[in-house]
């Protein structure tokens, strides 16, 4: 078993900052993640990454999300993403959803 090449030839890991969760878009290539990065004029984001190349599809930002769940679709047509925010210190729920069948 080895690493996997990026579209460079690299062998190198995945680094993405303030990972929170990840997962594999069934019956596609691609890693879906989420991440709150630090920094305060940096939101929290939904990226949808090609693997083995390593290309970035999509990344959606989101703000004043305090945490994101994400929810396949069975046939891997589309992702759920709950986002749960604070409004007037009231925990306050959206859901986004993303069509990642057509992705490129």
């Amino acid at each position: 078993m080895t690493m996997c090449q990026d579209s460079e030839g690299n062998k190198t890991s995945i680094f993405v900052d303030g990972l929170k969760e990840f997962t594999w878009a069934p019956h596609r290539n691609v890693l879906v993640y989420t991440s709150f990065p630090e920094g305060e004029t940096v939101f929290p984001r939904v990226s949808f990454q090609e693997i083995p190349s390593r290309r970035l599809l999509h990344t959606h930002s989101v703000k004043d999300s305090v945490d994101l769940t994400m929810y396949h679709h069975p046939q891997g047509n589309y992702l759920a993403v709950v986002n749960k925010y604070l409004e007037k210190k009231k925990e306050k729920y959206s859901v986004e959803i993303f069509e990642t069948k057509e992705m490129k």
